[in-house]
């Protein structure tokens, strides 16, 4: 928690956690810990150190940072999925690259996975980097289009609920899916 709080936004923190080699270390954690609090602790950090920092960035891929961050969507902790999930789309919305690599790594078929899951307010994430995904790279739009992936059916079904059962609380939800719906129509 220390790193992330150092390091969040702060460029000279930042470049320290790069060249002390921590970006690897925390890697390495997500990658072999079987400790929940050390998983998301290093989700955290990692998306501390890499936000808007290039060099921090090209340590991450470096590391093979994006294919362990995929890893952990298969988490079953739900704090491990939230701060991984926001990552992604803090990641796509400041590394264009970054949406190819995901799509390509099979990340629009776990975002679509969540939200056709129960809802929990964390989905919210999901939806914006699904999103995200599809508004900034022509592949992951047609992959989120396929009718294999039912995504439309999907998001408008995630809608339907939080219009009929969510408040204000849910509206940047509610306006991610009819955005996304939009996309998903053209």
């Amino acid at each position: 928690e220390l790193v992330a709080t150092l390091a969040q936004n702060n460029p000279v923190c930042q470049m320290a956690v790069t060249e002390s080699g921590l970006i690897s270390l925390l890697l390495e954690a997500l990658h072999t810990s079987c400790v929940d609090n050390v998983l998301v602790k290093s989700v955290y950090a990692l998306s501390c150190a890499v936000k808007d920092h290039e060099e921090a960035h090209e340590d991450f891929v470096r590391q093979h940072g994006y294919s362990v961050l995929v890893g952990c969507l298969k988490s079953d902790v739900e704090k491990v999925l939230v701060k991984t999930v926001f990552f992604m789309g803090n990641l796509c919305d400041s590394h264009p690259t970054a949406n190819q690599t995901l799509c390509e790594a099979g990340v629009v078929e776990s975002l679509a996975s969540f939200l056709s899951q129960e809802h929990a307010a964390w989905h919210e994430h999901a939806a914006r980097t699904l999103l995200t995904l599809a508004n900034q790279n022509s592949d992951c739009l047609k992959r989120c289009q396929q009718s294999d992936l039912n995504l439309e059916n999907t998001v408008h079904t995630r809608l339907k609920f939080l219009l009929q059962h969510c408040g204000e609380e849910a509206a940047e939800e509610k306006d991610y899916c009819t955005q996304l719906l939009s996309l998903l129509k053209k």
